[in-house]
């Protein structure tokens, strides 16, 4: 398989469906100002078909928490739900919460245009208040980049407040601490299936921070793993990524899918395509221009995850 066509099948969960030109997203379906509060919602997300909460008009001030969540899938017509599959973030966001509500109500609102829809995510980010109440906001990736913020209410540049979640959470996370029980599993993750169903955190992934990995690497039928060592893991922390690539690749081709699965401390799943000998296809951010870039790789490390001997074999048709 080319490289091409690897970043093909890496990514057809995140591009389904495209829709014409110049409509209008139906955003009832997502919920309206009665849905109830999801139950819960401060220990961690509601399940990802839950009605959402909007408000009235503007998002109101006062939030004390701020969560990110998997908004409702796409159902395919024989009732298939498709990609992308999001992880929910295990921390909530409780500081710099008021510059994002500025943020979303400062946004323009949407003027359907010329621009395409897709079958995106929506990512969700319920603002908590501290009555009990919480407001959602839905973000649809690609496409028109919207966020649903209200009852017939949609605003243009999404990824301006993605970005801005992003940054605070990073944020809060440099003054705290992982939880004593991290939500990562205690085995190394699996490969994920052709199907690229596996729920991955739309955070941005770099730096790099692993505390458990896996090397996967496709095959005609099949994909061979194998556990990353904690020896080994120190070194693709310390120097597997370099600067962002330029120019042509001249290394050598990966003939098929070749990939990196890891957990970081915070639980996040991560997942970095190996492009060829010395180039990396990580994430980076949100839509548009700024939602993937390629980073040269130290070729060495990429022989030394070569040259681990397989744990387990996974067959595919």
């Amino acid at each position: 398989m080319s490289t091409g066509r690897a970043l093909a099948a890496a990514t057809l969960a995140l591009l389904l469906a495209a829709c014409g030109d110049s409509a209008t997203p139906d955003t009832a379906a997502l919920g309206d100002a009665t849905a109830p509060v999801p139950a819960g919602l401060e220990d961690g997300c509601p399940p990802d078909d839950t009605p959402l909460r909007l408000a009235t008009g503007d998002l109101p001030t006062g939030a004390v928490g701020v969560r990110l969540c998997p908004g409702p899938p796409t159902v395919g017509y024989d009732g298939t739900r498709h990609g992308p599959f999001v992880q929910p973030v295990t921390d909530e966001l409780t500081t710099g919460i008021e510059p994002l509500v500025d943020l979303v109500n400062g946004l323009p609102e949407y003027e359907p245009g010329a621009c395409p829809l897709d079958g995106g995510a929506h990512i969700v980010y319920w603002f908590r208040y501290p009555d009990g109440d919480a407001r959602a906001v839905a973000y649809g990736e690609r496409g028109c980049h919207t966020l649903t913020t209200g009852e017939n209410l949609m605003r243009e540049r999404g990824e301006d407040l993605a970005t801005a979640f992003a940054d605070a959470l990073r944020a809060q996370r440099a003054t705290a601490r992982p939880s004593a029980t991290p939500p990562a599993p205690t085995r190394p993750p699996e490969c994920p299936l052709p199907t690229n169903e596996t729920p991955l955190s739309v955070l941005p992934q770099v730096p790099l921070d692993l505390t458990r990995a896996t090397w996967c690497q496709g095959g005609p039928r099949r994909t061979r793993s194998a556990t990353v060592p904690p020896r080994l893991l120190r070194r693709l922390e310390e120097g597997l990524l370099g600067k962002r690539a330029r120019g042509r690749d001249t290394c050598e081709p990966v003939g098929y899918v070749q990939s990196i699965e890891g957990t970081t401390s915070w639980g996040d799943r991560v997942s970095y395509w190996v492009l060829s000998d010395c180039r990396i296809h990580v994430r980076v951010g949100y839509g548009r221009d700024t939602n993937m870039a390629t980073f040269e790789a130290a070729p060495d490390l990429i022989a030394a995850l070569r040259a681990l001997p397989p744990t387990s074999v996974l067959r595919h048709p």
